[in-house]
């Protein structure tokens, strides 16, 4: 009998991490480094406004290479099927930080369509819709703040 690849983990994991990017390079890293670790060939277009997937001089960028953590997600067949669940957009994983146990784990993030919720963001398990993502805007704005990082400022 064949293996129900949403049934295993491991088969899982494989799974999301290859929908969640095109060529990820497993890497074993300490608990609590950084999770992303830059690539080595452009460093420069993390800090540059650009299309996602370009660096300054019009090369693509290759992929960030990921940490070697728990995956956390959910399994979305009968949201597939019986919601007619589209997944528009997959982008790059998160790896928050788990205090409690000093380690970290990745977090894929989708952006979905389906009859029951409509377009939404999927961060693993967690349905983000319209009201959640106007108070993560506000909250990334406060962070941006703390940090005099980026903002949007209207020019007049």
């Amino acid at each position: 009998m064949r293996d129900n690849p949403m049934t295993n983990p491991v088969r899982q994991c494989a799974e999301v991490r290859h929908q969640c990017a095109s060529a990820l390079v497993k890497v074993s890293a300490p608990v609590r480094q950084r999770p992303y670790r830059a690539h080595a060939a452009h460093t420069h277009h993390t800090t540059d406004i650009q299309k996602p997937n370009q660096c300054a001089n019009n090369t693509q960028r290759k992929a960030l290479q990921m940490a070697d953590f728990p995956l956390l997600d959910a399994d979305y067949t009968a949201a597939t099927t019986d919601l007619n669940r589209t997944v528009l957009n997959t982008l790059d994983p998160i790896e928050p930080a788990i205090d409690e146990t000093d380690t970290y784990c990745t977090i894929p993030i989708r952006l979905v369509h389906d009859t029951a919720a409509g377009l939404h963001l999927e961060l693993g398990p967690y349905t983000i819709d319209h009201t959640d993502i106007e108070r993560l805007r506000n909250a990334i704005h406060a962070y941006d703040l703390a940090n005099h990082g980026p903002t949007l400022r209207r020019v007049k």
